[in-house]
């Protein structure tokens, strides 16, 4: 009986406690890279782009042209704004409520 008991409490405190690692580890995995180098695809930048950040978070890009530059500031763009980006993405193909639930199929 006190095996059981113990075997009991001890999935009451490891499965929830891997949910909240697990949980974790997901939403961690979201953050934006803030540090070390990216390689481009094709369609990418010509030459190198600096992306830099202050402490207060906002981005200064830096590179040899324009296109460049803009390519630099799209990709910091996406970085910071995803998840906006993927809500507005989710509410114009109707499938917003799929995420959040019913409460948004009126939308």
């Amino acid at each position: 009986m006190r095996r059981r008991l113990g075997v009991a409490l001890g999935l009451l405190v490891a499965v929830p406690a891997t949910l909240a690692l697990a949980a974790w580890l997901l939403l961690r995995g979201s953050l934006p890279q803030l540090d070390g180098e990216r390689a481009s695809g094709p369609g990418g930048p010509v030459a190198a782009v600096t992306l830099e950040r202050d402490a207060a978070g906002v981005a200064t890009v830096s590179g040899r042209s324009l296109d460049d530059v803009a390519w630099g500031l799209g990709f910091a763009h996406a970085q910071d704004r995803y998840f906006q980006m993927d809500l507005a993405r989710r509410l114009a193909a109707g499938a917003l409520a799929a995420l959040v639930g019913a409460a948004a199929v009126p939308q």
